[in-house]
């Protein structure tokens, strides 16, 4: 059985066992950098599937309850951890565990400058166990506590 490729070009078929060696070097090297293309599209939107499911765990407080990120993640995505690894560390720097972090914490500096909501609350609001979790974390990504960063930049706005 042979396998024929052809290719429409405006409105032409080209038969590829009608073109010289060169010619069929070239089509092939055309097609490997489509597909190449896709491949890359594709982990591109795969990564971000993964991201967009990573985020909703953390919106609905996932941290806290015994379902672990890894583990929502595999069943909500129907792949095994590895998979899901390999194509997220194909275009993050970072594993999903810390990108989770990153994006619990992220929403803390701007609570911390246009609230007047505890400290406290903040951390409920986050979805952090308790208030030491929650200043444990932030002081970790910030390099300070959420009340010197407060206080800096209440002070940086009178």
């Amino acid at each position: 059985m042979f396998i024929v490729f052809i290719e429409v070009k405006m409105g032409e078929v080209i038969l590829l066992h009608k073109l010289t060696p060169q010619q069929k070097q070239n089509f092939i090297a055309r097609l490997l950098l489509v597909d190449l293309h896709l491949m890359e599209e594709q982990e591109g939107l795969t990564c971000e599937l993964i991201k967009h499911h990573a985020k909703v765990w953390v919106d609905d407080g996932g941290i806290n309850i015994k379902l672990t990120c890894s583990d929502y993640l595999v069943h909500r995505l129907g792949w095994s951890m590895d998979t899901i690894e390999r194509c997220f560390n194909k275009t993050e720097p970072i594993t999903i565990g810390i990108f989770c972090e990153q994006y619990k914490i992220a929403p803390a500096p701007h609570l911390l400058e246009t609230t007047t909501d505890s400290c406290a609350d903040i951390s409920a609001q986050l979805h952090y166990p308790d208030p030491a979790t929650f200043s444990k974390a932030f002081s970790k990504k910030y390099t300070v506590t959420p009340l010197q960063w407060r206080k800096k930049h209440l002070k940086g706005s009178s």
